[in-house]
């Protein structure tokens, strides 16, 4: 991993974790301290106050230190703030028909960083999709190739300029650098898989405090990313909005008694109101789970068609594709129940994988970013560089194109 000693924050919306782990012979991630606290700074989506951000890096960075005894100078941090997208752009180089080098690679690379970016918007990472010789795609490995164009299709992940800005603000106020600003999607789509499901192919569904992530692996590669405004939060304004309620009474209301699935009971079953809220003092249960499932079927409907439309449902029984629900919004009751309802393929809940000693509290959907970014992190330099100068936005980003007519038409 370049170093033994690596420090991952998580900046959710509504929750900031850290954790302090070393590598150790063999592969092992051993986890030194940990940290844990509310984010207080973030709502709807955006961070409000910039004080409370850093009280609260502060916090769990002391907690995590303390933990493992020692101080960290750097950190990799995640985060699904800043509006964040995934655009493919589909970029081509020459070769003149020899064989593809490492520097026809390297060249391929440079035309895709090259790429003009919206001055309001800032690159996070970029992750290559798929290669092309002569307009053959689905090329995982070009070098030795004979041909006279090399093609490559590059994810490139992009958040608001402006809050990234922010969250590195912060984080510098607190005293250690930032490394890297990685996107939560993409961090928890390796924390909760295994490679073998990356291989035969996987979907992961990151549903997150603001927003919920898509990242579709296949052949150990990410063919697709996206992403959908709708998060956890967005079933928590629900609450608050039908109830007449504080969004933080919302917001406990959904930790103790939400539920996606209807019982029979529910309707006899009244949740008391009477510490504090407008509205009526007590209701049934049902009325709550009558509020928290329509939007969850929303979400997960407009992932099943994403999914439908990049063709990850025609992978076919063969490869046996499997779809993976992490992320804190995923710890509702019946969400994967709703899903197996929804979707014609396998579906599990993900927990953080890979790390040794990680405590049960941090052990849930909700910390498989944490987990993940370890993986990200030793994945090649070229895979992890970014390019952060601000470009005219005189080009637009071309859409999926190319590689998802790829993933539809490969097997």
């Amino acid at each position: 991993m370049g170093q033994n000693l690596i420090t991952v924050l998580d900046v959710g919306s509504t929750k900031l974790s850290c954790v302090i782990a070393r590598a150790e012979a063999g592969g092992a991630i051993r986890v030194l301290g940990l940290g844990h606290h509310y984010n207080q700074a973030v709502e709807l989506g955006r961070i409000t106050n910039e004080a409370a951000l850093e009280h609260g890096v502060r916090v769990v960075l002391d907690k995590a230190e303390r933990m493992a005894g020692l101080k960290v100078e750097d950190v990799w941090v995640t985060t699904a703030l800043g509006n964040q997208s995934a655009d493919v752009v589909s970029v081509d180089v020459a070769v003149g028909g020899h064989a593809v080098e490492a520097a026809d690679v390297e060249n391929v690379y440079d035309a895709a960083r090259a790429h003009p970016l919206n001055p309001d918007r800032r690159l996070l990472h970029m992750s290559p999709a798929c290669y092309s010789l002569d307009g053959r795609f689905g090329v995982t490995d070009p070098i030795g190739e004979i041909a006279e164009m090399l093609g490559l299709d590059m994810h490139l992940v992009t958040a608001e300029r402006s809050t990234i800005d922010i969250i590195e603000t912060m984080v510098r106020s607190a005293h250690v650098d930032v490394k890297m600003i990685i996107a939560t999607a993409q961090a928890a789509s390796l924390g909760a898989t295994k490679p073998e499901e990356r291989e035969t192919g996987v979907a992961v569904v990151e549903i997150g405090g603001g927003a919920t992530g898509i990242s579709v692996f296949c052949h150990n590669a990410l063919a697709h990313l996206s992403y959908h405004p709708i998060g956890g939060v967005s079933v928590t304004r629900d609450i608050s909005t039908a109830l007449r309620l504080p969004v933080t009474q919302a917001e406990r209301l959904k930790t103790l008694y939400g539920n996606v699935l209807h019982c029979p009971a529910d309707h006899r079953e009244c949740i008391d109101l009477s510490e504090g809220g407008a509205g009526k003092s007590s209701f049934p249960k049902s009325v709550l789970t009558g509020i928290i499932r329509p939007r969850m079927e929303e979400l997960l409907e407009a992932v099943r068609a994403d999914l439908q439309q990049v063709g990850f449902f025609a992978l076919g029984q063969a490869r046996r594709p499997r779809l993976v629900l992490t992320g804190g919004g995923t710890q509702l009751p019946g969400v994967q129940h709703l899903a197996e309802q929804l979707f014609p393929c396998s579906v599990r809940i993900g927990y953080p994988m890979g790390l040794v000693g990680l405590a049960d509290a941090m052990a849930g959907p909700a910390f498989s970013a944490l987990a993940g970014a370890f993986p990200f992190i030793d994945q090649q330099p070229e895979e992890r560089e970014v390019w952060t100068s601000p470009l005219p936005p005189n080009l637009a980003m071309r859409p999926l194109s190319r590689v998802s007519r790829w993933f539809r038409n490969h097997f």
